[in-house]
């Protein structure tokens, strides 16, 4: 197993944190832009350019003549510039497979600890009218051995996306919580269910298509394609279990406030933007998946969440602290999931995909709860 105290390479950096702007200066993507401004009408006509590409000055004043002599007559009003195209929110109009376009919750982990999760649709899912596709799900064995996560996001191109991730994460936990080890704790015991977890979740996706394609011919596992992240963490063994499909980020804090990365990544495809998902992985190989952390001393948050957030948190070093000082607060209050849904409808230019963020934590004692 992997030692935990090996800190990860730094972030990358960029000049853009999480805390909130103006939605206003928020663009749509190019794409939806676009089309979103086709019918608006004409643009205004580019400024005169010069022979090297600039655009001509005008001719210097005279001495002592007026500013409005010195420009020239002024042209004829052109046509108005069109307003950039707004955000909207719309509702679904496939009835099919609904899903709601938030999810949270929060419950009792094991050993003392809790679990607080939440899911939100993204800007580009209600500006489009779509479901949101993240989906989530948590669980403890009956041992009271192991807290178990799972977080999938559903592919934006396949049209039942998000069932294919409803179904992965809710098969994965009942895997992982039905099977994981309660007395021997041995390396190769956790990461075959692990990979069962994995291998149980593709083979439930395939058989939910096979029984969608039955009304609607024509329909294929790949229209359910779906990443899968599960995380198993045993707080009294001081174990983490991390099995990876597709992006997404785990991250764990220390107590002494210093964090660590423990997903992988190397799913992210060989371009930007391309993602492997669960229904794509050949030869069904899910063993290499897999990696398991003994960690020096127990964390103070471990968190799970998909790429709509994982991706702004690792733009800047400043913004994990910002996750974990908000996990602190939401800790301890009454509700944290509720916490946590209202914190992921942060504002951030380019960022609108779904946002799904799960948090295994101690619980705080009754002293540092808020009122």
């Amino acid at each position: 197993a992997s030692e935990a105290d090996e800190r990860p390479p730094e972030p990358r950096p960029a000049p853009l944190a999480i805390p909130a702007t103006d939605l206003a200066t928020d663009p749509l993507p190019r794409g939806v832009a676009d089309e979103a401004t086709a019918a608006e009408g004409d643009t205004v006509p580019p400024a005169t350019a010069a022979e090297d590409g600039s655009e001509s000055p005008s001719p210097p004043a005279r001495k002592g003549a007026t500013r409005e002599a010195a420009a020239g007559p002024r042209p004829a009003p052109g046509p108005e510039r069109p307003k950039p195209a707004a955000w909207t929110e719309r509702e679904p109009t496939d009835p099919r497979f609904p899903v709601p376009h938030v999810m949270h919750g929060t419950g009792p982990g094991v050993a003392g600890w809790q679990i607080a999760g939440a899911s939100r649709r993204g800007k580009l899912h209600a500006h489009e009218g779509t479901y949101r596709e993240d989906d989530w799900w948590a669980g403890v064995d009956a041992g009271q051995h192991w807290n178990v996560v799972a977080v999938a996001d559903g592919g934006g191109s396949y049209p039942l996306s998000r069932v294919g991730a409803n179904v992965a994460t809710r098969v994965a936990v009942d895997v992982l919580t039905e099977n994981l080890p309660q007395q021997e704790f041995i390396p190769s015991a956790i990461q075959g269910v692990m990979v069962d977890a994995l291998d149980k979740a593709y083979v439930a996706i395939e058989q939910e298509a096979a029984a969608i394609a039955a009304d609607r011919p024509g329909t294929t596992m790949r229209d359910l394609a779906t990443t899968l992240l599960v995380v198993a963490h045993c707080p009294v063994q001081r174990l983490v279990a991390v099995g990876q499909v597709g992006d997404g980020l785990v991250a764990l804090q220390k107590h002494d406030g210093t964090w660590e990365k423990l997903s992988h990544g190397e799913d992210s495809g060989r371009t930007a933007g391309e993602v492997v998902f669960l229904t794509s992985v050949a030869n069904r190989d899910w063993w290499r998946r897999v990696r398991q952390f003994k960690l020096t001393a127990p964390p103070r948050f471990l968190a799970v969440m998909t790429d709509g957030v994982g991706d702004d948190v690792l733009e800047a070093e400043q913004n994990f602290a910002m996750l974990f000082r908000m996990l602190e607060d939401a800790s301890r209050r009454s509700e944290p999931s509720g916490a946590l849904l209202e914190w992921l409808g942060y504002d951030k230019p380019r960022s609108f995909d779904d946002r799904t963020l799960v948090a295994v934590y101690p619980d705080p004692p009754d002293s540092e709860r808020a009122p």
